[in-house]
């Protein structure tokens, strides 16, 4: 899992100078639904609670079957949307 501070390029509605954002996670294949990912974010998550940081986001491609079924179970959604501006088009 990748973490970078609140200016991360995300919703203005979840900047916050209390907050860390998730920019990133990866768990191999062979790895999944064995509780490493729910380790990993857990114990990141209680670091950055020790620290003063109070809120995490986190951005993820919804239609992406595998980060949807992750992250919905330890997010509650703020935002959603339905518009994708590949990085490639983007520049």
């Amino acid at each position: 899992m990748r973490f970078d501070a609140y200016d991360f390029d995300s919703v203005a509605i979840v900047e916050s100078e209390v907050a860390i954002a998730i920019t990133g996670a990866y768990i191999r294949p062979a790895y999944r639904g064995q509780r490493a990912a729910a380790a990993l974010l857990d114990a990141a998550l209680r670091d950055y609670h020790a620290r003063g940081l109070r809120y995490c986001a986190v951005n993820f491609e919804s239609f992406n079957p595998a980060a949807t079924a992750f992250w919905m179970n330890y997010f509650e959604p703020v935002c959603l949307s339905v518009v994708r501006v590949p990085e490639s088009v983007a520049s």
